[in-house]
């Protein structure tokens, strides 16, 4: 079996293409170098018109449009994910993750989505570049639709019909963690000898 040729395009290419999540190849100010085939499914632009142009108007930034400025140039360009993360791989030169939610659109339609953001210094031909993958985790996220309760023991009927526990009912359909501890009022009461909190 022969070896690819590690230098080939065409063999990077692939395997970008071959990724889950949507990759995207950009400069130090936004500016797309390469995409793959799942960012080109979720920016709805041919590649070829992609490249070369900056994320935002990529990406449908709902604020980009909305002030009729450039990707980069409004007032809310300093709270973007793929900005910050671009900012802090071109500082640090080190991996930058972080969950984030974001507009996505198509044309003039938009849907809220939650993504990983993660980017990676990339050194090619003595150019900096970063790769900025956005992985789709709204599905884990989202906690939607009308929850229904108990009143008195506050488990939560999941929709098999069955009773949960509240921190495994949320556990289960969300990425929250819980860490235990105790509120000042539940410290009184059930350890009225011991001082936990000050008054």
């Amino acid at each position: 079996m022969k070896t690819a040729k590690k230098s080939s395009d065409g063999f990077y290419k692939s395997i970008i293409d071959a990724m889950p999540s949507a990759v995207f190849i950009m400069d130090k100010d936004g500016i797309i170098i390469d995409l793959n085939l799942e960012a080109n499914k979720i920016t709805g632009i041919d590649p070829d018109k992609a490249i070369r142009r900056l994320c935002g108007d990529v990406l449908h930034c709902i604020h980009a449009i909305k002030n009729e400025k450039d990707c980069g140039q409004t007032q809310y360009c300093s709270d973007c994910v793929i900005r910050s993360s671009i900012n802090s791989v071109m500082a640090n030169q080190k991996v930058y993750r972080e969950k984030a939610v974001m507009n996505i659109g198509k044309s003039n339609s938009f849907h809220m989505a939650y993504f990983l953001v993660t980017s990676s210094p990339v050194n090619y031909q003595e150019q900096h570049l970063i790769l900025i993958s956005l992985e789709d985790i709204t599905e884990i996220t989202k906690l939607g639709g009308i929850i229904p309760i108990c009143s008195s023991c506050k488990r939560i009927r999941d929709s098999h019909g069955i009773w949960n526990n509240t921190e495994e009912f949320i556990q289960k359909h969300s990425e929250a963690q819980f860490s235990h501890s105790i509120c000042s009022d539940c410290a009184k009461k059930l350890y009225p000898d011991i001082k936990i909190y000050k008054d």
